[in-house]
C-alpha cells in the first residue's frame, strides 16, 4: 500500500472527481492510511469540487472521517456540496458515518448550519425508508450514531 499509495499521491491530478473519491474510500475500507495520499486528494478535491456529484462527496467525506485525516478545506468546501441523495440509502450512511465521526477531528461539514441541514437530510431520508417498508436491521443503528 505505501507504494500504491506514492504512486496516487502524484497522480491525482489526471484523476477524475469518481477516481478521487473511489481511491479515498479504497485505502479506508483497507484501512491504510497515508497522509501523503489523502492530502493530495483532499487539496485536488478542493479546486474541483463542482465535478463530485452526491456519492462522490459521501465517499471521500467518509474516507477522510475513517481515516481520521483532518483536511480542513476538504471539509469546508465539499461541505457546502454536501446533499442526501434520497434514492441512495447508501450514500446517506456514509454521511450518517463522516457526521457522527467529525467531533472527532473538531471539524463540520462546510459550517454548523450545512452540518445540521445534511443531519436532517439523513433522517428524512431514514423516515422515507421506514414508511416504505424498505428498512433493515442496522438502519436505526447508522441513524442513532
Amino acid at each position: 500500500f505505501p507504494l500504491l499509495a506514492a504512486v496516487a499521491a502524484r497522480s491525482v491530478r489526471s484523476f477524475n472527481a469518481q477516481d478521487l473519491s473511489n481511491t479515498a474510500w479504497a485505502f479506508a475500507t483497507a484501512g491504510e492510511y497515508s497522509s501523503e495520499l489523502l492530502d493530495a486528494i483532499g487539496d485536488e478535491a478542493c479546486g474541483r469540487v463542482c465535478e463530485f456529484n452526491r456519492q462522490h462527496v459521501a465517499m471521500l467525506v467518509w474516507a477522510f472521517t475513517t481515516l481520521r485525516h483532518c483536511h480542513e478545506s476538504l471539509f469546508r468546501i465539499v461541505g457546502e456540496a454536501a446533499s442526501v441523495d434520497r434514492k441512495s440509502w447508501h450514500s446517506a450512511k456514509l454521511l450518517a458515518y463522516a457526521l457522527a465521526s467529525l467531533p472527532r477531528l473538531c471539524l463540520e461539514l462546510g459550517s454548523r448550519v450545512v452540518t445540521l441541514r445534511v443531519a436532517s437530510e439523513i433522517l428524512e431520508a431514514f423516515h422515507d425508508r421506514v414508511a416504505r417498508g424498505a428498512s433493515e436491521a442496522d438502519d436505526a443503528h447508522t441513524v442513532h450514531d
